[in-house]
């Protein structure tokens, strides 16, 4: 019988170049596919695309080595995203295989 499990997804360890140092790598590790709830909320920002790509990009993070001041790790949300260098942003957009399937959501919807 199918199975419905979030757990089973593949997903990548993409290097950001931007965040990393020669002895500190900066990782996200990113899903591959995009799920129904992948997608929820990611509406409330239509009329802003690069808010739309943030939330995109934040709901597909599996995992990732930043941490606060005190050496904690980073909680993902939209928040902590947004503090990424823009090229890092830039970079996960343009690697990320399942970001293509969010902005072809987006291409639907003009259409209508």
């Amino acid at each position: 019988m199918p199975k419905l499990d979030k757990d089973s997804r593949v997903s990548k360890k993409i290097i950001l170049k931007a965040s990393s140092q020669p002895n500190d790598e900066a990782w996200v590790e990113i899903y591959e596919d995009v799920l129904t709830g992948d997608v929820m909320g990611v509406g409330q920002f239509e009329e802003n695309k690069m808010m739309a790509s943030l939330a995109a990009i934040t709901n597909l993070i599996k995992d990732w080595n930043f941490t606060d001041k005190d050496g904690n790790k980073s909680e993902i949300s939209i928040e902590t995203v947004k503090l990424l260098p823009f090229e890092d942003m830039m970079q996960l957009i343009s690697e990320v295989k399942a970001f293509d399937k969010f902005q072809g959501l987006t291409e639907i919807k003009k259409n209508k």
